[in-house]
């Protein structure tokens, strides 16, 4: 009781907060790769997860920024996606624990099928212990559409004959 009271004032309860967070042993850490392969207009990106913590990952979600035409799933796993505005998210999750992915495991064949060419996505692993781990990864994105300098050099233009035709008439009242 003494010693509560002594460390109290003093940092000694900012160290032991610190080592309970430091030690929680148990922790799925996640490596996503990724294949991209071309097939005629399309692209194909295989997504392989590596599980290197030690609790078990039962959820991965991709979010692109582009249209999906085809989704796959590796045997014993569920797939589905979710369109919101320009982007869509595609999830994959394990029906059973016995296909999840063990620590120290890593399962290939998470397949998304999109015209849109290679950029950069979002991914998100879900272990068992509802714990979420982030990253980026390669995946479909909408081309940005840039424009050509002839036709900024042109919209510049019109802009600056619209302005001088607005002075003209406000001078002329």
């Amino acid at each position: 009781m003494y010693l509560l009271r002594y460390a109290r004032g003093s940092s000694v309860w900012l160290i032991l907060a610190a080592l309970c967070l430091i030690s929680s042993i148990s922790r799925a850490d996640v490596i996503v790769s990724a294949t991209v392969t071309q097939i005629g207009s399309e692209f194909s990106y295989d997504y392989s997860v590596e599980n290197t913590g030690t609790v078990s990952i039962l959820g991965f979600f991709v979010t692109v920024d582009a249209s999906v035409d085809q989704v796959l799933a590796p045997n014993g796993w569920d797939f589905g996606t979710l369109v919101i505005g320009p982007q869509t998210i595609v999830q994959w999750l394990s029906s059973d624990m016995q296909f999840d992915i063990g620590p120290g495991q890593t399962l290939p064949d998470f397949i998304i099928m999109s015209t849109a060419p290679p950029g950069i996505a979002e991914y998100s692993a879900l272990d068992d212990d509802f714990n979420f781990f982030n990253g980026q990864t390669v995946g479909p994105q909408r081309s940005q559409v840039t424009p050509e300098p002839s036709s900024m050099l042109l919209f510049g233009t019109g802009a600056i004959a619209a302005l001088t035709g607005w002075r003209q008439r406000r001078r002329s009242r």
